[in-house]
Parts: C-alpha cells; structure tokens; sequence
C-alpha cells in the first residue's frame, strides 16, 4: 500500500510525495511484549563478604529467594518481614572473591579450620571484640590488591554449586524466574570497575565453571574472555552488567582499554557483546548524570555521590575531568565521537 502525504517542503513546492507504508513504519504489524517485570539484578546474601561482615549472618540464597517471591522470613534482627508485592525475578549475586568464606567461618567448619589462615581468620572472627572490623578491612585489602586470604578449590566449587543449585531450586517459569549470577569485583587502586555477571543457564551448565573473580584478572577484557570461553564450552548464555561507574574515579568509561591502548573496533565489538546494559542507580550513588557536566539539567543532581572512589573514605579524591569518563549519559557521547 501506498499512502499520499503533503509534507510541508511538498505543501510549499505543491509537489505530492510518495512513502511506502512498509518503509515509513516497518514496525506497525510487530507483535511486542508489553509486560513489565519488576526484579532485582544486584543482591548480596550471607554469601559475600561484605553483607556478611555488616551483618547479614543468617541469610543465605536461599533466604533470599524467599522472600523476593513473596514469602515471611525472619531478618537479621529478628524481626518477621515480608514484601507487599513480590517481585518477578531475582539474581543472587555474591562476591565471586571469598564467596560462602564468612558462613563457614561462623559455622567453624572444618575444612576452613584446618588450613592455618583460616584458623587465624576464624579466631579474629569469634576471639576479638573487633573482629568483624578487622576482617572486613583485611578483606577489602585483598580485593583492591587481588589476593585472596585464603584459596581452597574444593570450598569455592562446593559453595558455587550450592548458590547455583538453590537458584534452580527457586525457579519457577511463569510465575518467579530465578538467574544464577555473581560479582566480579575488581578494583584496581580502589577504584570500582565492579561487574554483575549473569547466566541465563541452569545449575548443571554453570556450575561446569567456577567463577572468574578479580583474583584472576582485573582487567574487563579478561573477565569477557572468560564469558566467551563459558559459552564455548556449555553452549550457554551469559552477559556482564557494570555498576557505579560514579566511584571509578574515571575508569569505567575511559577511551583507552586496560593497558592504556586507544579502543579499536576489536574492543568496541567485545564491550558490545559482552555490556549491552549498565546498573545506573543504587544506594552507593547515581551514575547516569551529574551537574557538573550537565549544568542545566536540574535532575543531574539526583543521588549524587561523587567524592571519590572505595579509597576515599578519609577525604575527596574525585578530579573533574574524571566525571565525563563515570556517567551513562557522558559516556554514551563519547562513544559516538
């Protein structure tokens, strides 16, 4: 079908133009989905190292589940909560580095006493009244620096196979979708290039892996050669997911790879392929603008928290010229220049 259209050069010129109906709206027979599903990309259980030190203790994946799908739980605190509307989907997402460490050392397991430096680590833990402090910043100092505390193949596979296993259990088509997924948590120089890597395969295709964590490599381009290797190996699907570019100190989106060489068409491809979607709020701040490279845009302001990066907690370390490289809306301009 052809359709008559007076535009307003053709009005002018009194020239009727021609649009094919199918090129000007290739789109008007398209069936698309229209639901909307509310979920959770980004979840720490008793798994990670952080939540556990700051006090979740009790809550593991499978807790976590529960109560996204719905179900009364009894919190940390002891109290019974519940969510008023349960959400559609859920990723457990714990730190790839020391995953299931803490729970074990709480526990006193055995497999973790036997090693000296888990011995250490479970005294600090229970014997000191400052032991979670302790532990935390001894963690944290592992993670910037990538070297782990303690390193026990058959713990990480055990814990990984467990976290994989309860998702699988959790999932219910239709009705709750559970993804297995986990953090990869680089920070060179204690700056965030944290990544949340998700896989759209069951317990029995992830769990042929372990999880590729900052103590592997902290360079992105490492992290997707892994994805790329999974998906070689198991024919599955996985994506990688960024999060507060706002305290990468302008890392996550600078115009140079890892090793300081001006991207190429290789590494746009890569970035691409393997981060299609970037996490731009949450409560560690707002990464999509920020007024001082938006300076009319009064919403650019909006959970601003830009004073630094993880290294930062003495003081501000932030340079202006490092913004542009931090922010969604920034960093789509400089990819079209």
């Amino acid at each position: 079908m052809r359709i008559l259209v007076t535009a307003a050069l053709g009005a002018l010129l009194s020239i009727p133009l021609l649009v094919n109906a199918a090129e000007y709206s290739p789109y008007v027979n398209e069936d698309f989905p229209r639901n909307l599903y509310w979920g959770d990309t980004h979840l720490h259980s008793s798994f990670s190292m952080d939540a556990s030190i700051m006090g979740n203790t009790a809550l593991p994946p499978a807790a976590a589940f529960q109560f996204a799908r719905g179900e009364t739980i009894t919190a940390n605190n002891g109290m019974r909560v519940r969510l008023q509307v349960p959400l559609d989907f859920l990723v457990v997402a714990d730190h790839a580095e020391h995953m299931g460490i803490l729970p074990k050392l709480r526990e006193g397991a055995a497999d973790i006493l036997a090693d000296p430096i888990g011995r250490r680590l479970y005294d600090t833990l229970t014997n000191n009244p400052d032991g979670s402090t302790l532990l935390m910043g001894e963690l944290l100092k592992s993670t910037s620096v990538n070297e782990p505390i303690i390193a026990n193949d058959a713990i990480e596979r055990s814990v990984w196979e467990e976290s994989a296993s309860t998702a699988d259990a959790f999932n219910d088509p239709g009705t709750f979708t559970t993804l297995i997924g986990y953090e990869w948590t680089s920070m060179p120089g204690a700056d965030n290039l944290h990544r949340v890597v998700v896989f759209a395969d069951a317990a029995d295709k992830v769990t042929q892996i372990k999880p590729f964590s900052s103590f592997d490599s902290e360079q992105p381009e490492a992290l997707w050669a892994f994805l790329a290797d999974y998906e070689a190996k198991t024919g599955g699907r996985a994506l990688a997911i960024p999060h507060n570019s706002n305290i990468s100190n302008g890392r996550m989106f600078a115009v140079e790879d890892s090793n300081g060489r001006p991207f190429d068409r290789d590494y746009a491809v890569q970035r691409m392929r393997w981060e299609p979607i970037i996490e731009v709020t949450q409560i560690k701040g707002d990464s999509e603008a920020h007024p001082w490279l938006s300076p009319d845009d009064e919403f650019a302001n909006f959970e601003t928290w830009d004073f630094g990066n993880f290294g930062a907690l003495e003081g501000d370390n932030k340079e202006n010229y490092m913004l542009q490289y931090e922010y969604a809306r920034s960093a789509l301009k400089l990819g079209l220049q």
